[in-house]
C-alpha cells in the first residue's frame, strides 16, 4: 500500500479581542461528566461571537467561533510561512504539537490570534505575539510520534475578550469515545501543501482507540517503527468524511463541549495516513492523558 503520512486533520475559523485579563491561579470548574476540570482561565470555553456568517464546506462557519484558534507561523527565507495550528489555554499559553516547534527557535515564531480570513485585513482585528520559549514533552522524539505535545509561553499577556479567548482542558484521565467533536484550521497539513484561506471547521466521531490501533498495526508495515509499544493510552482517534479529514491544521484543536458547555480542547492534531482514506481515523494526541504536564509548564 502506497502510504503518505498526513501532519493533520480537520478545518477552520477564529474569534476575537477585548479586556486584558491576566490570571495567576489555577482556577477548577465543573468538567465534562461531572468532574472537576483544573483550568489555566476562569472564562475558558465561551463563545461570544457576534460575527459575519459563512459557509464553508456545507457547515456554517461564524467568524468568532473558535476564539482560541491560533495559526503558528516561522520565518523562513526572510518573510513569514503560516505551517501549524494551536490552541490558547491561557493569556499567554499555546497548546500545540510537538512535531510543529522541535527544533525551532522561538524567535522566529509567531503566534496569530484572532484571525478568520488570511487574505483579508477587514475581518476583524487580529493579534500577533512573539513565542518566548517552547517547551516539548521530554518523551517526544520526532520519528516515534508519541508524546507528539508542546507548549508554547508568550513574551507577553494578551487580551482576553470575545474574539481572543482560551479553550477549557477536560478532566484528567477523561474518556470522550463515541462522543461527537470538532476540528478547526486552514488546511496546514503535511499531506497535499495545500491550504484555505478562510478558517473552516468539520464534525467528527470519536472513535474506540483499540480498533483505530488495530486498523494501523496491521495495514502499516512502518508501524511498530512510528508507535513503539502501540498507542499507548495517549492517542485519541476521530473521523468523519473525506472532507473532514484534510482540513485541518497540525498542532491544532480537537474540541468537544462539557457538561457546563464550555468548549474543551481534547485532541492535538496530530497523525494519521494519507487524507480521508476510508477506514483510517485521524490520530490525535489525547489531552486529557497529559493535563499535570500542562499545569506544571503553564504559563
Amino acid at each position: 500500500m502506497a502510504a503518505s503520512l498526513y501532519l493533520a486533520v480537520g478545518i477552520a475559523l477564529l474569534s476575537a479581542v477585548s479586556a486584558q485579563l491576566r490570571f495567576s491561579a489555577v482556577q477548577p470548574f465543573p468538567g465534562h461528566g461531572g468532574r472537576t476540570g483544573r483550568q489555566l482561565s476562569p472564562s475558558c470555553g465561551r463563545v461570544q461571537s457576534g460575527g459575519q456568517d459563512d459557509v464553508v464546506g456545507g457547515e456554517p462557519v461564524l467568524d468568532g467561533d473558535w476564539p482560541w484558534m491560533v495559526l503558528l507561523g516561522e520565518r523562513l527565507g526572510g518573510r513569514r510561512v503560516w505551517t501549524c495550528g494551536g490552541t490558547l489555554l491561557s493569556a499567554r499559553t499555546v497548546l500545540t504539537a510537538a512535531h510543529c516547534v522541535s527544533g525551532r527557535q522561538p524567535a522566529a515564531l509567531t503566534a496569530r490570534l484572532g484571525e478568520f480570513d488570511t487574505s483579508r485585513d477587514d475581518d476583524g482585528p487580529h493579534v500577533d505575539a512573539a513565542v518566548a520559549s517552547i517547551t516539548v514533552h521530554p518523551g517526544y522524539r520526532g520519528a516515534a510520534r508519541h508524546d507528539d505535545i508542546a507548549l508554547l509561553r508568550l513574551s507577553r499577556p494578551v487580551a482576553l475578550g470575545a474574539r481572543v479567548q482560551s479553550a477549557c482542558l477536560p478532566p484528567a484521565g477523561a474518556n470522550h469515545t463515541g462522543r461527537t467533536a470538532r476540528v478547526a484550521g486552514w488546511g496546514l497539513t503535511e499531506f497535499n501543501g495545500q491550504s484555505a484561506a478562510v478558517l473552516q471547521e468539520a464534525a467528527l466521531t470519536v472513535t474506540d482507540i483499540n480498533r483505530c490501533e488495530q486498523t494501523y498495526r496491521t495495514q502499516l508495515n512502518f508501524f511498530t517503527r512510528r508507535y513503539p509499544g502501540g498507542f499507548g493510552g495517549t492517542k485519541l482517534c476521530a473521523e468523519g468524511d473525506e472532507k473532514a479529514s484534510c482540513e485541518g491544521d497540525s498542532g491544532g484543536p480537537l474540541t468537544t463541549p462539557g457538561a457546563d458547555g464550555r468548549q474543551q480542547v481534547i485532541g492535538v492534531v496530530s497523525t494519521g495516513f494519507g487524507c480521508g482514506v476510508a477506514g483510517f481515523p485521524g490520530i490525535y494526541t489525547k489531552v486529557s492523558q497529559y493535563i499535570p504536564w500542562i499545569m506544571q509548564n503553564a504559563a
